[in-house]
């Protein structure tokens, strides 16, 4: 039988243990004369990664920063639940329909991947997560142009069901002829924000001081900043009204006539609330951008970040 070898660790090294630790303030703590110490495999006790902090922290934190957020922003994700239980209502009804056509189908495949983007997108952000949204919206959003341009443009339902893609800028154009709850102006912003974000831009992502004060930034770690965070719920706001306002209308004549007028009535009663909370949440943020343009930039990051 082959004997079992036994390492010498010197006092610096890593801890065989797996702490990540210098062995000298581990399992070395008590070290021989000469600086170095046997631990026998066996006997050393071993933690799985998983376990070590700050990392196990994260779910607990998650929870906390999700409470805060959402105490913050009360108003703004109540309007965002609304919209998204009446896409889900709508989804709901249409399973018992069988679609009317190729354009039929496209709009409700369209409108189920927007509806998966914009749910994640509103849980993260209420976790703290705004680099993690902005591709969720990103997509959310060109799910959403195609549903529209082939409500109005159902001849582009068909290319697109056979394979034909479509450039941002070409759906862009169209849209512009055909606006529904999105005027051209709103139309153009939103597709002006999402295009900046192709790459990971300055403007879209979050400035964490990682080694400058912060020792560890992952996740739901960073303090809350409420003018990245407000500036994407204002964007999900945009998103959810239009999404909601266009895959309603796609269906205003082809739901069972109890259901279609309740929704009428249930969206209409959004459009002033979105007003609303559109000209609060602006006023806040020119405040915040304000106060941030005050403030002396870190090293490195130029006006435009705080614009």
């Amino acid at each position: 039988m082959n004997s079992v070898m036994v390492k010498k660790v010197a006092r610096n090294e890593p801890c065989t243990c797996g702490s990540g630790r210098q062995y000298k303030k581990c399992h070395g703590a008590q070290g021989t004369e000469n600086g170095s110490q046997e631990v026998k495999p066996e006997t050393a006790v071993k933690e799985p990664p998983r376990h070590w902090n700050p990392y196990a922290k994260l779910p607990g934190i998650e929870t906390e920063r999700r409470s805060s957020i959402e105490e913050i922003f009360i108003d703004e994700f109540a309007f965002i639940d609304d919209c998204l239980a009446l896409a889900a209502r709508q989804v709901e009804i249409l399973g018992d329909i069988r679609p009317a056509n190729i354009e039929d189908v496209a709009i409700r495949d369209l409108s189920c991947d927007a509806f998966e983007f914009l749910y994640e997108a509103r849980r993260v952000i209420a976790e703290n997560r705004p680099s993690v949204v902005f591709p969720l919206m990103r997509r959310a959003f060109e799910s959403v142009s195609l549903c529209h341009l082939f409500m109005v443009k159902p001849e582009f339902a068909q290319k697109w069901s056979k394979g034909h893609q479509f450039s941002n800028s070409e759906v862009r154009r169209h849209l512009e002829s055909a606006p529904m709850t999105e005027s051209v102006e709103q139309i153009r912003r939103l597709y002006g924000h999402f295009s900046k974000g192709t790459h990971p831009n300055r403007s879209h992502l979050p400035y964490l001081f990682l080694g400058e004060g912060n020792q560890f930034t992952l996740g739901a770690i960073p303090p809350i900043d409420l003018l990245v965070l407000g500036d994407h719920i204002h964007h999900l706001l945009d998103l959810c009204y239009w999404y909601v306002g266009v895959f309603l209308y796609s269906y205003r004549e082809s739901l069972p006539d109890r259901i279609g007028p309740r929704f009428a009535s249930e969206f209409l009663e959004l459009t002033p609330r979105i007003t609303q909370l559109r000209s609060a949440l602006n006023e806040q943020l020119v405040k915040l951008r304000e106060e941030a343009a005050e403030d002396e930039p870190p090293p490195g990051i130029g006006p435009a970040f705080f614009n």
